[in-house]
């Protein structure tokens, strides 16, 4: 009997591992084959994709399209070197007049090279620009001018110079005329300015 029981087990359990293994194999097989095709089907949406661009054609730039590019940075370039100068002028609030004619002459180099600009927007910035500085600067230079003429007791002060040695306070005086007279000189316009915007050497304008 003992014999005849384990003899009818062993088929039973060699059976039974049989086929636990050979539906693994087919589970792993079928997972293997998804892997394989879900691989499949990115490389074909890749190709896909690639066909997709390769036929497109990008228009290259024409002529017009450069040029609008350069004028642009052109641009950009002009409107940030005007605000450099203004914001030197501004943080010297109009004090230091080496400062001024640096800045005065830097505007009318850009206001020059702008005369001929088929910018008109930029070209009336630069030109505004330029005149407030003038206009800022100018009259008070001016009023400085008549002062000191007025404290050196002009003309009387120039008849007088053969016959009569000049004080110490009128030699202060006279070097600050000289000063304000140098500056108020170098502040002016270029014809080639003066004609293209009809103005004059003046800060009024």
């Amino acid at each position: 009997m003992i014999k005849s029981n384990s003899g009818s087990e062993e088929p039973s359990t060699a059976t039974s591992s049989s086929t636990l293994s050979a539906t693994f194999a087919l589970e792993n097989a079928s997972e293997k084959l998804a892997q394989v095709r879900e691989a499949v089907n990115k490389i074909e949406s890749v190709n896909a994709r690639f066909n997709s661009l390769s036929k497109l054609k990008p228009a290259p730039l024409d002529i017009d399209d450069l040029v609008d590019l350069d004028r642009a940075h052109q641009h950009v370039l002009w409107l940030d070197a005007i605000a450099k100068i203004l914001e030197k002028y501004k943080s010297s609030k109009g004090q230091d007049l080496d400062i001024l004619v640096s800045c005065h002459r830097a505007m009318v180099l850009i206001v020059s090279e702008l005369i001929e600009s088929s910018c008109v927007n930029l070209r009336s910035y630069s030109l505004k620009s330029l005149m407030y500085i003038r206009s800022s600067a100018i009259p008070k230079l001016e009023k400085d001018l008549e002062s000191d003429l007025e404290a050196l007791n002009y003309p009387k002060c120039v008849l007088g110079l053969e016959h009569e040695s000049l004080q110490s306070h009128d030699v202060a005086h006279l070097k600050k005329f000289q000063k304000t007279y140098s500056v108020l000189n170098d502040l002016r316009l270029p014809e080639k300015v003066l004609k293209q915007f009809d103005l004059a050497n003046t800060g009024k304008k």
